[in-house]
């Protein structure tokens, strides 16, 4: 029987220096004559195509372009290589990064392609990053249709937000982690006190329609930063999520407090279809993985001029 690639998926690991790397999984009925992977191409701006061949190995699973959006690997690629028994993966990351690949035969084989995070780090490391979960204690918020309420999902994005943010070497900076209540007029001097380089409030919308929704994402007026990092995370949120939002949107009644700032509103938890997706663990990590995009897009265009980033 001749090797057959049949399944492939990507997840996020780290490495035993620490160091967060992505790491695609390929299974395999044999074990390929060789694998070839290339050095990053550039593309874009924080776009590298990284090509692997793997040759005497055909393809059973269907020809496929599977979503990553990790942070350091936006897509990859599994398709039939230029001549029979040779398969390809395109990558794309978001860095120049470095790519190598192990083999542990078994049954299936499992090839893996890891793709290290170490650039992402350099990026990140030492940043403070200030994360307001909107509401908290007596102020609810909005209430799903069953009984989900803004003030507890605003928290749990925070502490997913806060957990990738720390893992990137990043330093977070919630203004609660639990239950309590901050007065309106409170919340963005705690923010600044924290000195952080960039703040992100996290809020959710509603509306009074059960079959309405809504998605808002809002910056500082008259703050060009604040309006590129709002940007950056609709984009981010967009590619994770499939969340389509409208122009950014001006803050009402914020002062200006020195650092870009954008608020985000990536559920409408009235909608009976987003409060059950928002129970689901996986879809929460993903919200604020896309949230966490947009951060490290808008810090890598800052610091290269405010290139635009794919």
């Amino acid at each position: 029987m001749k090797p057959r690639i049949l399944n492939a998926w990507s997840s996020v690991r780290k490495d035993p220096e620490g160091t967060p790397v992505s790491v695609i999984s390929l299974e395999s009925t044999g074990v390929p004559h060789s694998i070839d992977v290339e050095r990053p191409l550039r593309i874009g701006p924080g776009d590298y195509l990284i090509r692997t061949t793997l040759k005497g190995v055909g393809l059973t699973m269907a020809e496929d372009e599977i979503l990553a959006a990790d942070g350091l690997m936006r897509r990859f690629a599994v398709l039939r290589g230029p001549s029979p028994e040779t398969v390809s993966l395109e990558i794309r990351a978001e860095f120049e990064t470095e790519a190598s690949f192990s083999l542990a035969e078994g049954m299936p084989h499992l090839i893996e392609i890891t793709l290290s995070g170490k650039p992402l780090l350099a990026l990140m490391s030492g940043r403070r990053i200030a994360v307001d979960p909107g509401h908290g204690g007596k102020d609810s918020g909005v209430k799903g249709p069953v009984n989900l309420l803004e003030k507890d999902c605003t928290l749990a994005i925070a502490r997913e937000l806060a957990e990738i943010i720390r893992s990137c070497g990043g330093v977070p900076l919630l203004t609660r982690e639990d239950d309590s209540y901050l007065e309106p007029g409170l919340r963005l001097r705690e923010v600044s006190l924290s000195s952080p380089e960039l703040a992100v409030e996290i809020h959710l919308s509603g509306e009074r329609d059960p079959l309405a929704r809504s998605y808002h994402i809002r910056s500082i007026p008259h703050c060009p930063r604040s309006k590129a990092l709002a940007g950056s995370i609709s984009k981010a949120l967009r590619e994770n999520m499939g969340i389509v939002f409208g122009p950014v949107e001006e803050l009402s009644g914020e002062g200006s407090p020195g650092f870009p700032l954008a608020r985000v509103e990536p559920v409408c938890l009235t909608y009976f279809s987003d409060e059950a997706n928002f129970r689901a663990p996986l879809f929460r990590r993903r919200l604020a993985q896309g949230i966490m995009n947009g951060i490290a897009r808008y810090i890598r265009a800052s610091e290269n001029g405010g290139s635009a980033l794919l």
